[in-house]
């Protein structure tokens, strides 16, 4: 399958810590293996809860990284790729994911 588990935890590392300089090989990179991972894992966790919100996620997801993408590329000069915004949004699900499994121990209200 080509899935580099190593590339990512760089990914998520860097894209979870904004103060941290960037490195342009990584945020350019369009891995989407990493956030569909973190979406599948996100819908078990909410499947676990009994909340059946499969087609939620990655519908409002879509219509975040498809919104941003314009906006981006009104923004920039030299245009901004679909499938880099989709890769970085991704990689920014791991905190939902965490607070979700978090909830399944502990109340979180």
């Amino acid at each position: 399958l080509g899935i580099n588990f190593e590339h990512i935890k760089d990914k998520t590392l860097q894209v979870l810590n904004p103060l941290k300089r960037a490195d342009s090989h990584i945020m350019d990179d369009t891995d989407v293996a990493g956030p569909l991972l973190f979406c599948l894992l996100f819908g078990c966790l909410l499947l676990l809860h009994g909340k059946v919100h499969f087609g939620y996620i990655y519908g409002v997801g879509l219509l975040g990284c498809l919104s941003l993408y314009f906006i981006l590329n009104l923004m920039s000069v030299g245009g901004v790729s679909v499938g880099v915004v989709m890769s970085v949004l991704g990689y920014c699900l791991l905190p939902m994911v965490l607070l979700c499994a978090l909830s399944l121990v502990l109340t979180v209200q």
